[in-house]
C-alpha cells in the first residue's frame, strides 16, 4: 500500500469522524425546527442544539419539552398545570402559556390543610392577622417532611426539586471553567435564552448577548415583575433555621446577583418538575 493511497485513507477516515460529530448537532437542529412548527415561541427561541425530550401530562395532555442534565431530567420550561389556588403571572391567562402557572409552596407541593386561605391579606386590611400570615406564624406551616422525590403537583413520574438537585444541577452548569469567576452570574447567564429578559443595568444589551442558555433550560423573567428582570422557581426544602413560613428558591435577578435565595411561602412562584430516577 503505497504512501498516497494511506494519506487519502486517513484523510477519508477523518472526514468520517467529522461528519459523524457533526451529524448529531444537524439532526438535533431539524428536529427542533420541526417541533416548533405550529407552536408559538413568543419571540424566544428555544436552544436549536441542544436534544430535548418530551413529557406529556396525562392529567390535562399538556406537552413540555424536556432537557436531561448531569443524569437528571428537568422540565425545560415551567409547569402550567391547573390546580385550586394556582395562578396565572400578572393576572393574565395569556401569560400562563407562555410563562406556566404560579403556585404558593404549600399548593406546589399539595399540602393541606395549611392555611384557611391561599391569599395574604394585606397587613393593613381587615382579614390579616399576624398569628397566620406574619412573624408569628405557627410551625404548622412547615412540613417537616423529606425533600426528595415529592411529586406535588407534578405529574407521576415527577417530583418537586429539592435543594439538593437544584445544587446537583448548578455545579454540572458551572463547571471547571467557572473557578474563580462569579457564580450566580456564570449560572444566570448559562441557564437563560438571550431573548425575553430586560435587565436593570446600564449594559442591558451586552448582558442579555452573554445569556446563552448552553443547557436549554431557558429560564424566563415572571411578568409580575414589571421590568421582566427576575425569575422565580420554587423548591421543596423549607428554610427551617427560621420561624418564619419560608421556602429555598432558585432567583435570578438582573443576571448580577444571588441565584438561591429564600422565600415566603405565601408568594406565589414557578415550578419546574424533575424526573424520578
Amino acid at each position: 500500500m503505497n504512501w498516497k493511497f494511506q494519506v487519502k485513507l486517513f484523510v477519508v477516515f477523518l472526514s468520517l469522524i467529522f461528519l459523524s460529530s457533526c451529524r448529531l448537532w444537524t439532526v438535533t437542529f431539524f428536529q427542533n425546527k420541526l417541533s416548533e412548527i405550529g407552536r408559538p415561541n413568543y419571540g424566544i427561541p428555544w436552544n436549536p442544539y441542544v436534544k430535548y425530550g418530551v413529557l406529556k401530562d396525562p392529567r390535562d395532555g399538556h406537552i413540555y419539552r424536556t432537557v436531561t442534565i448531569d443524569n437528571q431530567t428537568w422540565m425545560a420550561e415551567n409547569l402550567n398545570h391547573k390546580v385550586e389556588n394556582s395562578s396565572c403571572p400578572a393576572k393574565s391567562e395569556d401569560s400562563c402559556s407562555k410563562y406556566g402557572r404560579e403556585y404558593e409552596w404549600d399548593v406546589a407541593m399539595n399540602i393541606y390543610p395549611v392555611r384557611k386561605t391561599t391569599s395574604q391579606p394585606d397587613p393593613q386590611t381587615e382579614g390579616y392577622d399576624d398569628n397566620l400570615y406574619g412573624y408569628n406564624a405557627p410551625k404548622r406551616f412547615f412540613w417537616g417532611g423529606s425533600d426528595s422525590l415529592h411529586q406535588g403537583v407534578c405529574p407521576v413520574g415527577w417530583h418537586i426539586p429539592s435543594y439538593k438537585e437544584w445544587n446537583i444541577l448548578f455545579r454540572c452548569v458551572l463547571g471547571k471553567s467557572s473557578v474563580g469567576k462569579n457564580t450566580d452570574s456564570v449560572l444566570t447567564f448559562r441557564l437563560t435564552p438571550p431573548k425575553g429578559w430586560i435587565t436593570l443595568s446600564s449594559m442591558d444589551g451586552k448582558v442579555n448577548y452573554l445569556r446563552t442558555d448552553d443547557f436549554g433550560f431557558r429560564v424566563l423573567p415572571s411578568p409580575d415583575f414589571g421590568n421582566k428582570s427576575e425569575a422565580i422557581i420554587l423548591s421543596a426544602t423549607e428554610l427551617t433555621t427560621t420561624s418564619y413560613p419560608m421556602e429555598r428558591v432558585l432567583h435570578f435577578s438582573r443576571g448580577w446577583e444571588s441565584v438561591l435565595n429564600y422565600n415566603w411561602k405565601s408568594v406565589p412562584v414557578s415550578v419546574r418538575c424533575v424526573e424520578n430516577n
